[in-house]
């Protein structure tokens, strides 16, 4: 479609430039470094103009990959911006630490070695504003709501463009793409508690009911597993463990052994502040993993030890 209208006479000037900058904007989603491998990225996953609807289907599997592969994005990218704003307390003692972590994040921009400088100015410009780093923790912290991240970054982004910043137009606009992308929570504590009631549902459904829903099952352990791998403190709950115990209740030993490594990916502790509640439910997990260690099929025994 883009290049069609690229190479259409009849539509506007303007029109092209406006349609330039959505594809440039869906583009930097994912941006590739070296422009050979942008190139191919159009030419391989766009389908063609004028394309027969039902051939040019793009298979699920392959969507739900590029899925899976912008949240391990996400999450790399948001694992370190959290390490950097710990360091930055320290900022002449951990000076190796804070380069290498830019270093990291510069990698997620189109032009590396450029954008290396502006996190560089933006180290520095978080290392005399305690209000900017306090809310660096704020947006990739790890007990913070989708509400508050949103605030904590509008507010951080603002700063950021600010004169007084000591950042020039263009290092505010490369540190800006980098924590847009890694900002977006998506998920919290709130949003689990309801998506793990859900799959629960649909478990009991089929598997207590006999309700004939074939890919059902499946599908809901592969949800459960991929958000425990990369939202694994938003599990760390009540609510969302008791579902878990419920889970590991089934008779289903593949939905059993999904559990076992949702428990392994999300290491539930009890700590000294635990409510009785929790505490309970803990030690009911570790009845069950001993139960299944002794009698479940190897593999959901070896998650269970």
């Amino acid at each position: 479609m883009f290049r069609a209208i690229q190479l259409d006479d009849k539509v506007a000037k303007s029109d092209r430039a406006s349609v330039l900058v959505i594809f440039k904007a869906i583009m930097s989603l994912y941006c590739r470094p070296i422009q050979l491998d942008r190139n191919n990225s159009v030419a391989t996953n766009a389908d063609p103009y004028r394309y027969v609807p039902v051939c040019g289907l793009v298979p699920c599997q392959v969507s739900c990959m590029l899925y899976l592969l912008i949240l391990s994005r996400q999450s790399r990218i948001r694992r370190l911006c959290a390490s950097l704003s710990e360091f930055l307390m320290n900022f002449d003692e951990d000076k190796s630490r804070i380069d290498s972590k830019l270093l990291m994040l510069a990698e997620f921009c189109a032009e590396p070695s450029r954008a290396i400088h502006s996190f560089k100015h933006f180290a520095e410009f978080l290392s005399r504003n305690d209000r900017c780093r306090q809310l660096m923790k704020n947006v990739f912290g790890e007990s913070s709501t989708c509400e508050k991240v949103e605030s904590a970054l509008s507010e951080l982004l603002e700063q950021l463009h600010e004169s007084n910043s000591g950042l020039s137009k263009e290092d505010a606009q490369a540190v800006q793409s980098v924590l847009e992308r890694g900002a977006p929570l998506q998920i919290d504590t709130e949003a689990i508690c309801d998506l793990v009631q859900k799959i629960y549902q649909i478990m009991e459904r089929v598997l207590l009911f006999d309700d004939c829903v074939s890919d059902a099952l499946a599908r809901a352990n592969t949800l459960l597993r991929v958000m425990a791998e990369h939202f694994p403190k938003c599990f760390q709950n009540e609510t969302v463990l008791m579902v878990i115990v419920k889970i590991l209740d089934f008779e289903d030993m593949t939905t059993v052994e999904n559990a076992m490594k949702v428990i392994k990916l999300v290491s539930p502790r009890v700590v000294d502040d635990s409510s009785a509640e929790f505490v309970a439910n803990h030690s009911r997990i570790l009845r069950i993993c001993k139960r299944i260690a002794a009698n479940g099929n190897p593999r959901a025994a070896k998650y269970a030890v």
